[in-house]
């Protein structure tokens, strides 16, 4: 399996990556190869190699990345043959990539190996202005003028997670890669025949042109996945052979009476 964690620059994403890795060794780090500078706290292969424009340039020529992108004046890639290994290690491989590499790299892989793509937002770009002035961060202007663009991307992924705090997120993560490796089942406080038919057309109708419906939303506790809001979206999305985010919040209190969804 292969969790990508995306999201804005800034939202958080190698903080909980490490949170995850110190706390579980059957994770694997997936590098990244970048060209930008080493941030403190930052090692080498750890979560990048840092090497040169020119170095970078050659490895594309050679053709050593499934992708790459250049964001915020730096290039950025997924290497064939640190796939290669990580995958025989038979680890839980886990990997930050920007929006655009992320959606590029899951399709790419899609029929290779069991993908996970998950998003990390924040409430607003005055947040994410506070994150990145608190890790040191030089060029506030040039990564919000990428903030929109990265924001509208988040409803193309598996999943999504608002990172309020780097304990919640972390646990959100752990229980969601253990809910991906036992195949997935989500449930929800409605059944299927319940479900409005209405609401389901009109989802269905935005799946078939083109659009993606909002997000569902998820509870989690205790290993259970289950649909709070949007039903009939994740019913549609089933139904078009798509796909919807679901959007999810660990519960605080017990869950409801619940059916497990056979869509």
């Amino acid at each position: 399996m292969l969790v990508i964690f995306s999201g804005c620059s800034g939202v958080g994403k190698n903080t909980v990556i490490n949170k995850l890795m110190s706390e579980n060794d059957s994770y694997r780090l997936l590098p990244t190869y970048t060209t930008r500078d080493m941030r403190p706290g930052e090692r080498e292969g750890m979560p990048y190699h840092f090497i040169s424009d020119e170095q970078f340039e050659q490895k594309i020529a050679q053709g050593e990345f499934y992708e790459y992108e250049r964001v915020h004046n730096h290039y950025y890639g997924t290497s064939r043959k640190l796939l290669a290994k990580g995958v025989e290690s038979k680890k839980i491989l886990v990997k930050d990539i920007d929006v655009n590499g992320a959606l590029n790299l899951s399709e790419i892989l899609k029929d290779d190996v069991h993908i996970v793509t998950l998003f990390l937002y924040v409430e607003s770009a005055d947040v994410l202005v506070e994150r990145l002035i608190g890790r040191g961060e030089k060029d506030i202007e040039l990564r919000l003028r990428r903030y929109e663009h990265e924001m509208s991307k988040k409803k193309y992924y598996s999943y999504l997670i608002n990172n309020k705090s780097l304990e919640e997120t972390a646990a959100l993560a752990e229980e969601l890669i253990a809910f991906e490796g036992r195949g997935g089942r989500l449930c929800s406080t409605v059944s299927v025949c319940d479900a409005d038919p209405k609401r389901i057309s009109e989802a269905e109708k935005l799946f078939e042109s083109g659009e993606i419906p909002e997000p569902v939303k998820v509870s989690v506790k205790d290993g259970c996945f289950v649909i709070t809001e949007g039903l009939e979206r994740y019913i549609a999305a089933a139904r078009c052979k798509k796909s919807v985010a679901k959007d999810l919040t660990l519960a605080t209190n017990e869950l409801p009476a619940c059916f497990e969804l056979e869509i």
